[in-house]
């Protein structure tokens, strides 16, 4: 076997430097979920937090001709590569964004459609999960973090922002932010935090609170820390100069220049270390462990616990539905819906798959079959006995 200089080289290589290697070919998968009105700033926040143009920033604006018309809402799917430098591991970054949110006269269902997206993809994963045979090519869109941008009116939440994030807390991370924080001074910004904090302490909103299983002091102080700077008062800018040699985002003012990546100015460089850094994967662990497990568990109990074939179908085939998705579920149980056995117990254990439902159902007919054949052989010797 011949072989060549790259397989010498890694073959020289530490353990480590392999799987380092191969995470900066592979790069790791992150969903951004945005949500905002139009006006507060999250195409400029976008592209300088990936530090690319991702979007224009006349994408999503809406035209003056059509200022009376409610806009609806839309699910618009991004996808960036974020590479920091050469030795960075890479971002494949999906950025959902959801234009029209907030922007109609009437906006109770922008939460539902924002929630149904969530949904969707919850059912997507769920019934990968229930097939015999997975696609080694699935592609999970769920979302581990979503931004809601919220608009410092110096009154905290609005009643729609309060029924948003109780809705979605329960199925993503959320993180609130302050949108263009650069408009307001040190005493603004310092009362919209305590008044946005004080609502959702009030309304028992589980906004994503960066706690960890660390017992190191340091991680469980950063997390505190973190915490208590909520929500992050962010800002984007499309121009760039160096300063001391290094890039940055910077926004002309007549009082002086604004840096979006100097933490006395923003929370800009916190926010996205803790995205793209510190807490990425926690982010991914509590989406999946936590939230997409317990939305799964009150999936599969829903009807007393009694899986049919409706289970793990979409809800996304409504007449004119923007998500229509026709989705045809496994039907691996038959007639289980007549038993008296209720499965919501073992559901909850998180150890059935289509096969181990299966089982049961044959083992319990076989069972069913025995006993009659029992209760009929009892009847034989009854009968026998009578006769002699």
């Amino acid at each position: 076997m011949i072989l060549d200089n790259s397989m010498i080289q890694n073959s020289l290589l530490s353990p480590e430097a392999l799987r380092r290697r191969k995470n900066l070919k592979k790069g790791i998968d992150f969903t951004l979920l945005v949500i905002g009105q139009e006006g507060s700033g999250k195409v400029s926040f976008i592209n300088t937090l990936c530090n690319q143009t991702v979007l224009d920033k006349d994408t999503f604006n809406i035209k003056p001709e059509h200022s009376s018309v409610s806009p609806g809402i839309d699910i618009v799917k991004l996808h960036v590569n974020i590479t920091d430098d050469k030795d960075s591991t890479p971002i494949a970054l999906d950025i959902v964004m959801t234009p029209g949110f907030g922007d109609n006269i009437d906006n109770s269902r922008c939460i539902t459609r924002v929630v149904d997206f969530i949904e969707r993809e919850f059912d997507q994963m769920l019934e990968e999960e229930c097939s015999i045979q997975r696609n080694p090519k699935f592609k999970d869109g769920r979302p581990h973090v979503a931004l809601f941008f919220i608009k410092p009116t110096s009154r905290g939440l609005r009643e729609m922002d309060v029924v948003a994030l109780k809705r979605l807390t329960k199925l993503v991370n959320v993180i609130p932010v302050i949108a263009k924080a650069d408009s307001l001074t040190d005493d603004e910004l310092k009362l919209n935090k305590r008044l946005i904090m004080g609502d959702i302490r009030a309304n028992k909103i589980n906004i994503y609170d960066f706690s960890t299983d660390s017992q190191d002091n340091e991680a469980i102080a950063e997390a505190q820390w973190l915490f208590e700077t909520l929500p992050f008062a962010v800002a984007g800018s499309y121009e760039k100069e160096y300063i001391d040699g290094k890039m940055v985002h910077t926004r002309e003012y007549d009082w002086g220049t604004m840096h979006v990546e100097d933490t006395d100015h923003t929370d800009f460089t916190t926010l996205r270390n803790s995205l793209f850094g510190s807490h990425l994967e926690e982010l991914k662990t509590s989406s999946h462990q936590v939230l997409y497990e317990s939305w799964r568990r009150d999936k599969l109990a829903s009807d007393g616990g009694v899986l049919n074939a409706n289970t793990i179908s979409s809800n996304y085939s409504k007449p004119g539905s923007k998500f229509t998705s026709t989705v045809h579920p496994t039907p691996y149980v038959e007639n289980l819906t007549e038993s008296n056995v209720s499965l919501t117990e073992l559901f909850k254990t998180d150890i059935l798959g289509p096969t181990t439902l299966l089982e049961i159902e044959r083992k319990k007919k076989q069972m069913e079959a025995y006993m009659a054949d029992l209760k009929n052989l009892e009847m034989r010797l009854r009968n026998t006995g009578i006769n002699a």
